[in-house]
């Protein structure tokens, strides 16, 4: 089923709205970067017909055949110590989060956009698509009094970059992504706001939000 868009951001809000009533869901968004070669502009999979959660072990066996038994749309993500599976490392940071090392789903719901036009491909299609045209938008509010805090000092940060410097100097390495962590402890925000609130700011051409 396919229907015609007239203002593309106040669906995308709507359809954001609606799918984070449900406990999974992946939205990919190219905001209005045209790329010849896409299959669509905006991406939304909503709800678990089945999903794959792994911890570390067999990670790339367990996808492999989770795709053959899901020939359809899957969405997911691969975390960074997956390298640990592939090569002989390990990783000695702490994790705060506890994600699984990988993750994918077989959606409910699929809603494909692209030039103003949304495909819906789902059991109830017409029902999806009146939940989401019917959306009252929420007046999202974004709360900016987080005390955010850094697991680096400076001292630390300057001394750590100091090091990267000799490693390349030796020929140790010769590039690097070095990322310090920031975070806010006791306290609570809307997801969903943040997203939109930083797509407005910097409307990137690979957005994602994955609940």
């Amino acid at each position: 089923m396919k229907i015609r868009i007239d203002d593309l951001e106040q669906f995308k809000q709507k359809a954001l709205q609606w799918a984070s009533s449900f406990d999974v869901f992946c939205c990919l968004d190219s905001n209005n970067f045209s790329d010849k070669y896409s299959k669509f502009e905006f991406l939304l999979a909503v709800g678990v017909k089945t999903e794959l959660a792994v911890q570390p072990g067999n990670s790339f066996d367990q996808l492999e055949q989770f795709r053959a038994q899901n020939a359809g749309w899957i969405t997911g993500f691969l975390t960074y110590d997956l390298k640990n599976e592939v090569e002989k490392l390990q990783s000695g940071n702490p994790d705060y989060l506890g994600f699984p090392e990988l993750y994918f789903f077989s959606p409910v719901h699929l809603i494909l956009v692209k030039s103003n036009e949304a495909e819906f491909i789902s059991g109830i299609a017409e029902q999806v698509a009146d939940e989401i045209l019917s959306q009252e938008l929420w007046d999202s509010h974004l709360q900016n009094d987080l005390k955010l805090q850094s697991r680096f000092s400076r001292r630390e940060y300057v001394n750590a970059v100091g090091q990267i410097k000799q490693h390349i100097s030796r020929g140790d390495i010769y590039v690097t992504n070095f990322c310090q962590e920031f975070f806010a402890k006791n306290t609570a925000i809307d997801p969903l706001a943040a997203f939109l609130a930083l797509s407005r700011i910097s409307p990137n051409p690979f957005s994602t939000f994955f609940k």
